[in-house]
C-alpha cells in the first residue's frame, strides 16, 4: 500500500490556508531533528527556522508579504546543511527539517501543489532513514517491508493521517484551535536519536 500517495490524495482536499497550516505543523514537528544535529555538530542556527514558524502562525489569517517570504527563505537556506559536509546520518534529518520549511515558503510564493507532496514525502524520508540507522539495515529484498512495519514508521503515518484530518475539520482558523493542534502534534517526537547505538 502506497501510504504517501494516500496522504497526498487526502491533502488535495485541503484549501490553500489549510495547506499552509499543514506545512507549518510538519515543519515544527521536524524542528527537534535540526536542534539535535546542530547540537551534535556545533553547526547551524535554529533561530531562522523558528522565526519562519512564528511568522507563518501569526499571519495564517492575513496576506503574506512576498518580500518577507523571500527574506525568510534566504535566512533558512543559509543554515541548511550540506550532506556532503557531515558523516553522521542526523544531517539528513536536519536537511529534511529545513527543506520542509523551504517547500512551505515555496508553496506560499508559487502556489504549486507539488510542494505539499514534497513536504509529505520529506517527513516520510526522515523517519525512513532513522529506521534504517536504528535497525542497522542492510540492503535486501525485504528491507522496504521491514521499514514499513517498524513502530516509528507506523507512528509517523498515523500522525500524518491524524494531522491532515484535524486540519480538514477546520472551518475557521481559530487561534486556540491551532494552539491545540500544535500541542497535540508536538506531544511526542517522531524519532528518538537516543535509540541509535
Amino acid at each position: 500500500m502506497d501510504f504517501v500517495k494516500i496522504l497526498n490524495d487526502k491533502a488535495q482536499n485541503l484549501n490553500r490556508q489549510q495547506r499552509i497550516l499543514l506545512g507549518t505543523l510538519y515543519a515544527e514537528k521536524l524542528l527537534s531533528n535540526y536542534a539535535y544535529f546542530s547540537l551534535l555538530h556545533k553547526w547551524g542556527n535554529i533561530e531562522p527556522l523558528q522565526t519562519v514558524l512564528v511568522y507563518l502562525y501569526q499571519n495564517i489569517n492575513k496576506p503574506f508579504s512576498v518580500k518577507k517570504l523571500r527574506s525568510l527563505y534566504k535566512l533558512v537556506d543559509k543554515v541548511t546543511p550540506d550532506t556532503d559536509d557531515f558523516e553522521h546520518f542526523s544531517v539528513s534529518s536536519a536537511l529534511d527539517a529545513c527543506c520542509v520549511i523551504l517547500e512551505t515558503l515555496d508553496y506560499l510564493l508559487d502556489k504549486n501543489d507539488r510542494h505539499i507532496e514534497s513536504i509529505i514525502s520529506l517527513v516520510r524520508d526522515t523517519v525512513d532513514m532513522y529506521v534504517q540507522e536504528k535497525n542497522n539495515m542492510d540492503i535486501d529484498e525485504n528491507r522496504e517491508m521491514k521499514i514499513l512495519e517498524d513502530f516509528h514508521m507506523i507512528k509517523m503515518f498515523k500522525w500524518q493521517f491524524e494531522t491532515i484530518e484535524a486540519i480538514q475539520r477546520l472551518s475557521s482558523f481559530d487561534v486556540e484551535y491551532i494552539k491545540l493542534l500544535r500541542k497535540n502534534s508536538n506531544a511526542e517526537l517522531l524519532i528518538d536519536f537516543g535509540l541509535i547505538k
